[in-house]
Formats: C-alpha cells, structure tokens, sequence
C-alpha cells in the first residue's frame, strides 16, 4: 500500500477549489475522491477482521460494536465484514483495494455473489482471481456481469 498516494489525494482534495475546476480538474478530482474513498472501505476491512479477532479472544464485541463507536451504522458494519470475506476469498482484492485499483463497489459485488457458494466452487472463484482483478479494472457493473458468467460456468460443471 502506499500511503503517501493516499496522504497526496487528501492534500489535493483538501486545497482544492471546486467552484473554478474546470470539466479536466474536475475528473482528475473526482479519480482522487474515488481512490480515497477506496482507501477508507479498505481500513474498514481492516478493523472489522481486527475487532472480529479481538471479539475471537475477548477483547471486543466484534466488528460491529466497533465499527458503530465510530458512528457507522449496522450497514457499514456489516458491508465491511462482507467485504473481509470477500478479500479473503479473492486473493488480490484488498491489496487492489487499498491502492485504488477497485472500488468498494467491485468488492461488494464479490461479497454478494460469492455469499452462497460452496467451499469448492468458492476455491474455484479464488483460482481466478488473476482474471477476476483484471475485470474489476473497468465498472462494478461491468465486473458483476463478468462475474455472474464465471460463477454460472463454475455452477454448470
């Protein structure tokens, strides 16, 4: 991860004036917000698996009462634990995550597809996981419909 890109964008964002961007410093604004805003679902990832293992040994009530005493709602909370499962899934995922690469979207839809598979048709997601980052370079809608299309031929076999 590289946490001077993400220290970057804050700055950018922070100092800039929208009311004059003009339609170019507006998208290279709007590409900023959005590696930023995927920097932070990856901290949220980050916690839940934290606080999920305090709760393992006692020392938390899990990912839930700690997202929540950061005024997140149950949503938030559950969305980051979802999203934990899925990076787990999906090798590749939460590095791609913290650098920008995909949305919290393209995770999200990871999560919901893969929620009801099996251990082996899940080992058969993880197995293109390559193919899975490649298709998530381009819009979440786009990657879940690529995705339903591998999950269905994983299904048919």
């Amino acid at each position: 991860m590289n946490e001077q890109r993400v220290l970057d964008a804050v700055t950018t964002l922070v100092s800039s004036s929208f009311d004059t961007a003009d339609r170019d410093d507006l998208a290279s604004l709007t590409a900023l917000n959005a590696s930023v805003k995927a920097f932070t679902a990856y901290v949220d990832v980050r916690i839940a698996r934290r606080a999920n293992a305090l709760k393992n040994t006692g020392e938390s009530a899990g990912g839930f009462a700690t997202v929540l005493d950061g005024n997140g709602s149950g949503r938030d909370a559950k969305a980051a634990e979802e999203r934990d499962r899925a990076c787990s899934t999906v090798p590749g995922f939460e590095d791609a995550l913290a650098e920008g690469e995909v949305s919290a979207e393209h995770v999200d839809v990871l999560a919901r597809l893969t929620k009801g598979l099996s251990d082996e048709e899940r080992l058969e997601v993880e197995a293109a996981s390559e193919q899975l980052l490649a298709d998530a370079h381009g819009s979440a809608w786009n990657f879940e419909r690529r995705l339903k299309l591998l999950i269905a031929d994983i299904k048919s076999r």
